[in-house]
């Protein structure tokens, strides 16, 4: 596996936990490169989240609210987590962190 995927599967697995054991189930997790992601945020948002606009090879996990995790439109970005060149269990647990202190 590369580094996406594994990294797509953290983010599955701790949507996962969030859903099942945390206080809310309309809660969807991604991971994605900022180039792919930045150009859906409004400048607010790339602002407010600290998502770089051309800067390639910036990683992040993106927290939506969601009325259905398999469908995710419409979307609301609740929390966006950067783990650009993290190791993969300091990602999961900035991410897990976040989570449960949120959820």
């Amino acid at each position: 596996m590369d580094r996406d995927d594994v990294l797509r599967d953290i983010a599955q697995r701790i949507e996962d936990m969030v859903c099942l054991h945390g206080r809310r189930n309309d809660i969807a997790i991604t991971y994605e490169k900022g180039d792919d992601v930045a150009n859906e945020l409004s400048p607010f948002q790339r602002e407010r989240f600290r998502v770089m606009q051309h800067c390639s090879g910036e990683e992040y996990f993106f927290v939506y609210e969601t009325p259905d995790r398999k469908n995710l439109e419409p979307r609301n970005v609740l929390y966006v987590v950067c783990v650009t060149a993290d190791s993969y269990l300091t990602a999961a647990q900035e991410l897990i962190d976040l989570c449960a202190k949120k959820f």
